[in-house]
């Protein structure tokens, strides 16, 4: 097997030991050791707020110009139709 060099680093939290337990039975629950679901989680959260944020200055441009094309129009546009 070839060695494969990995970029991990790690970050350490604080949190209260019951809820080290809870989030542990969780991850447990799910199959995933608590690293995993604290990677995950994070990652997904930051995700959401990129989406959000890119979805608010898409709306604020359709606002500027608000022109709509029927898919009709569209695929007359782009050649797909006669």
């Amino acid at each position: 097997m070839k060695n494969v060099q990995r970029n991990d680093t790690t970050i350490t939290i604080r949190i209260a030991k019951n809820d080290k337990a809870f989030l542990e039975a969780y991850a447990n629950s799910k199959g995933i050791g608590v690293g995993k679901f604290m990677r995950d989680l994070a990652l997904e959260k930051v995700e959401d707020e990129y989406d959000c944020e890119a979805f608010i200055e898409a709306e604020k441009e359709f606002k500027k110009d608000s022109v709509v094309y029927s898919q009709e129009e569209v695929e007359k546009e782009l050649g797909f139709t006669d």
